[in-house]
């Protein structure tokens, strides 16, 4: 389901941006700025629709790179352990067979405290990873928030002003109130394009 979520975000983005660029064509040889301001916010969310959903999947093959690297590490340093365990048992085999009880009593000692040292770590690794990751959830919740609110304020002004401009007959506001609506309707895109990224990695 994330996955279709993506490329329909990407596939809305190519279809905003081919939509924006047939009117700005279409401004260019009609000389309509007001098609030439819509066309061009069009394109430009279509864009920005299109990085968010790539920045989806390099995302994920980050994620998909940094578990495999750790796996292959954890694999390497149980192997290692593994080996070393190997000589030190051999070493222990060789000694005289009044010191091989003591030193088999020694070694038990060692794994458990290994064992305890190694739960310990990953414990402390677990909370710090999960501290990171309510950390950047806060930090998306925020610039999202911002991006929508920002957005709807720009929107209500920008189409306040295309008003006073279409009364006034002024086109240079109207088209200055076409272009900060424009402007919003970006930063609502990008806020609600943040939501698909963040429902995807809590899915």
């Amino acid at each position: 389901m994330p996955h279709e979520k993506k490329h329909g975000l990407k596939h809305q983005g190519r279809m905003n941006e081919a939509e924006g660029r047939a009117t700005e064509a279409k401004a260019e040889v009609t000389g309509d700025m007001s098609d030439a301001v819509s066309g061009r916010t069009e394109r430009m969310v279509g864009q920005a629709q299109q990085k968010i959903a790539d920045l989806g999947d390099t995302l994920r093959e980050k994620a998909s790179d940094v578990s495999q690297a750790v796996s292959e590490k954890a694999s390497d340093v149980r192997q290692t352990v593994s080996e070393k365990a190997t000589d030190v048992s051999q070493a222990v085999s060789e000694k005289a067979s009044d010191m091989r009880q003591t030193v088999s009593e020694k070694a038990g000692d060692v794994r458990h405290a290994v064992s305890d040292k190694a739960e310990d770590v990953r414990h402390t690794i677990s909370e710090k990873a999960d501290e990171v990751r309510e950390t950047l959830h806060e930090k998306t919740d925020e610039a999202r928030d911002s991006l929508r609110s920002g957005g709807f304020a720009d929107q209500a002004e920008g189409k306040a002003k295309k008003v006073v401009g279409q009364i006034t007959d002024d086109s240079t506001y109207e088209a200055e109130g076409r272009v900060q609506e424009a402007v919003g309707r970006v930063k609502r895109a990008i806020g609600d394009a943040i939501d698909y990224l963040k429902s995807d990695d809590e899915s």
